[in-house]
C-alpha cells in the first residue's frame, strides 16, 4: 500500500511518519503538489531518523552544501544501493527504484513522482 500526497487530514511531516510505519512512499501527482513543503519536511524526517537521502546526482551535490549533517545519494541508473539501509527517497528517484528499495527492505519512505519511470534521464 502507497500513501497519496493529501493533507486535508495530516500535514506533510505527519504523513511522513504515517508512510513510514509501513515503509511505504507518498505518491505526488505528476507535474503538481510543487513548492508546498516537501522537501523541507523529507530532509527534517531524515535528520530525524538519521535516514540517507536518495535524490539525483545534481540535487545531492546541492544538498550536502546546505545539510552537511545529512547523507546524500546522488542516484543514476545502476547504482549500487547495496551498503545503505532506511532510506529516504526524494520525488526524483524512479518509482522503480523505491519500489526496489521496498522489496529489499531498504525503503523507510519518502516521494515518487508517478512520472518518474527508468526512461528518466537524471
Amino acid at each position: 500500500m502507497a500513501f497519496d500526497l493529501n493533507l486535508a487530514h495530516m500535514s506533510i511531516s505527519e504523513l511522513l511518519e504515517k508512510a513510514a510505519e509501513s515503509n511505504e512512499v507518498i505518491h505526488v501527482k505528476p507535474g503538481q503538489q510543487r513548492g508546498i513543503g516537501k522537501t523541507p519536511a523529507l530532509i527534517d524526517f531524515a535528520r530525524k531518523n538519521k535516514a540517507p537521502v536518495l535524490t539525483n546526482r545534481a540535487m545531492a551535490d546541492h544538498y550536502k552544501k546546505i545539510h552537511p549533517d545529512l547523507i546524500f545519494i546522488g542516484y543514476w541508473d545502476g547504482k549500487d544501493l547495496s551498503e545503505y539501509e532506511n532510506i529516504v527517497c526524494d520525488e526524483l528517484i524512479p518509482l522503480e527504484v523505491a519500489e526496489e528499495l521496498h522489496k529489499d527492505g531498504k525503503l523507510l519512505t519518502g516521494f515518487v513522482n508517478l512520472g518518474n519511470h527508468m526512461s528518466t534521464q537524471f
